[in-house]
């Protein structure tokens, strides 16, 4: 247990730990959204314009209030999702994507 265990919102204590994507991932782009209808597009866009896209995971982050799209984005290529259960703002978002 880490000294900052006390500090960590419920949220974020509550979410699972993950390694990658696969072990391979050397970029890891945190993406925390309001508009989750969005985040597909952005993630194609990345892997259009990426030299090796084979090197990027994508950690997707989104409120609770917008869970119904956890499906969909759960299946885009290399991306992992977590749900912000905690309070709706891009701080905790990040904090779980990380």
């Amino acid at each position: 247990m880490s000294s900052l265990d006390g500090v960590k919102s419920a949220a974020y204590r509550d979410q699972p730990r993950h390694c990658g994507v696969e072990s391979g991932a050397l970029i890891s782009v945190c993406y925390t959204s309001a508009r989750p209808g969005l985040v597909p597009a952005r993630v194609q866009d990345w892997i259009d314009n990426a030299s090796d896209a084979e090197a990027i995971e994508f950690v997707v982050t989104i409120d609770e209030t917008h869970a119904e799209h956890q499906d969909a984005l759960a299946r885009l290529p290399r991306t992992r999702l977590f749900v912000n259960r905690g309070r709706p703002c891009c701080v905790d978002g990040w904090n779980l994507a990380v």
